[in-house]
């Protein structure tokens, strides 16, 4: 009791897609992930067997495969 020190109304702005500057409609819906790690080896291989156009691609790649954990493959996007 008597914790709370302000109350006022605020107003959320509403995320908005960039390309088709339309809202972003978001839900909770089930997803599927893969776990890299037993993948991870190969896939940092196989991008040496890769020509990245531009060149710099490779690096934001590796960078991507070498932080991430988990893969979600089932990515659902509403427009």
């Amino acid at each position: 009791r008597g914790a709370l020190l302000s109350c006022a109304p605020y107003a959320h702005r509403y995320p908005y897609d960039w390309r088709a500057k339309t809202p972003i409609i978001m839900r909770t819906t089930p997803q599927w992930f893969a776990d890299l790690s037993p993948l991870r080896a190969a896939a940092l291989d196989a991008l040496n067997d890769v020509a990245m156009i531009p060149a710099s691609g490779r690096v934001r790649l590796r960078a991507f495969v070498n932080s991430r954990t988990e893969w979600c493959l089932s990515r659902q996007r509403v427009r």
